[in-house]
């Protein structure tokens, strides 16, 4: 049993989302973002354990509150961009 194959592009993969994560962390920071990104990761896992247990209403509840968050954020974003 070997070692897994690492290559010079996978070092450039790891350096490349380590920026993009500690870009985000710095953007983020002292901002109310992480508790907003907690609530919508927290609502998404609810959806996701209610529709593997069939609750068709919830369910429906649920992914009506997802698609409205996932357009929410660019609307909120756009309004308030300096003109």
């Amino acid at each position: 049993m070997g070692f897994v194959p690492f290559t010079f592009i996978d070092l450039i993969d790891i350096l490349f989302v380590a920026y993009i994560m500690y870009w985000i962390y710095r953007t983020t920071k002292g901002t109310n973002a992480p508790y907003i990104i907690s609530g919508i990761i927290v609502v998404y896992l609810l959806w996701v354990i209610v529709k593997t247990l069939n609750m068709e209403l919830l369910s429906t509840i649920l992914g009506h509150i997802i698609s409205v968050g996932a357009i929410a954020p660019v609307s909120y974003t756009h309004l308030t961009l300096p003109t």
